[in-house]
């Protein structure tokens, strides 16, 4: 009799732990997808974050070449020199159309 209590209570044991096991691994793996989309999610938005600035980045270059052109045909029309430098060297450029070239 003593021996059958024991072998029902380690069933009753067993059992318990089973249904531990099957309760434990369906939570285990939904947050394991939970945050793989996560993670996923995450790196979708950094990618339209980085897009976005990319964006605004070209942008402003664009608009900067567009100021330089500017100014440089402005200047030129003065018939006045624009000094250009980068830094370690320095030119002047002048419109052609200003330059007082003799005809043969």
């Amino acid at each position: 009799m003593k021996n059958l209590r024991k072998k029902q209570k380690k069933e009753k044991v067993s059992n318990s732990h089973k249904s531990k096991k099957r309760f434990i691994l369906p939570i285990f793996l939904i947050l394991i997808i939970i945050g793989s989309l996560g993670y996923i999610g995450y790196g979708k938005h950094q990618n339209k974050v980085e897009d976005k600035e990319l964006e605004f980045f070209n942008i402003g270059a664009q608009y900067g070449a567009e100021a330089l052109l500017l100014k440089v045909f402005n200047e030129a029309i003065t018939c006045s020199p624009l000094p250009i430098n980068n830094g370690s060297m320095e030119i002047s450029l002048i419109a052609v159309e200003c330059l007082n070239i003799p005809e043969q």
